[in-house]
């Protein structure tokens, strides 16, 4: 059963590895990463391993959090599925959240986000403080011409900027 705890256990992957974390509110207590390749056999025990450490039980958390992208299919499918059998066990709630939401971001500042789709193609963002501007998935060549406009006095973050 949830609790009224800020407890929470957070799995979130890229194309490279998948990160779990025990957070409290905006703290992260514990955390592991793995690599991607090996995230369908050690993801469970890398779970275990984190709230091992920390002394605490699954049960007392609020909720668990994944990230649902963007991100290569396998391992969003492996992730997705993984918390989902945790949250149908426990009893805990799911909260998605998805890369171009999460993520401080200063209030005046433009921030583009790009990340690797492969193939020659970015998921692109760009953020104004909390508000979204613009998103999608194109080729590189489109984004590059769909970010023309924003470029000026923004911060470029993710694994997708060497592409552009």
């Amino acid at each position: 059963m949830p609790t009224e705890s800020s407890l929470f256990l957070l799995v979130a992957g890229d194309h490279t590895a998948v990160t779990v974390a025990l957070c409290e509110g905006t703290t992260i207590i514990w955390s592991d990463t793995e690599s991607a390749r090996r995230t369908g056999s050690m993801l469970i025990p890398r779970i275990d391993a984190v709230i091992r450490a920390t002394g605490r039980s699954l049960r007392e958390c609020a909720f668990i959090a994944a990230s649902c992208g963007p991100a290569p299919f396998t391992t969003l499918r492996v992730v997705i599925a993984t918390v989902n059998g945790l949250g149908y066990a426990t009893g805990l709630p799911l909260v998605g959240v998805d890369r171009f939401s999460a993520g401080l971001f200063e209030p005046n500042k433009r921030t583009i986000m790009l990340y690797n789709a492969f193939g020659g193609d970015l998921y692109y963002a760009v953020r104004q403080g909390a508000v979204c501007l613009l998103s999608g998935c194109d080729t590189a060549l489109r984004v590059e011409e769909y970010l023309e406009p924003y470029r000026e006095n923004a911060s470029f973050i993710g694994d997708g900027v060497t592409l552009l």
